[in-house]
């Protein structure tokens, strides 16, 4: 506890400027965490909907999602 008090003790004494810029970072950071997610559950999607191509025998299908992923992995 005694280092979360020292830490809140510390955010408040920081001039606006710095708490700002401090701020904008895990902002991005949150986002940036967010996109990872987002990208990782599409390539897993398109994973899936290309294994099923395989299965199937669909090749224009699998041609197409091959695409995508290629771009996706880059």
């Amino acid at each position: 506890m005694k280092s979360e008090r020292s830490h809140e003790e510390g955010m408040r004494n920081l001039p606006s400027t710095q708490l700002e810029k401090l701020v904008s970072i895990e902002d991005i950071y949150a986002q940036m965490v967010l996109d990872e997610i987002l990208v990782q559950k599409l390539i897993d999607d398109l994973r899936l909907e290309i294994d099923r191509c395989l299965d199937e025998g669909d090749k224009k299908t699998f041609l197409k999602l091959s695409k995508k992923y290629r771009e996706l992995i880059r």
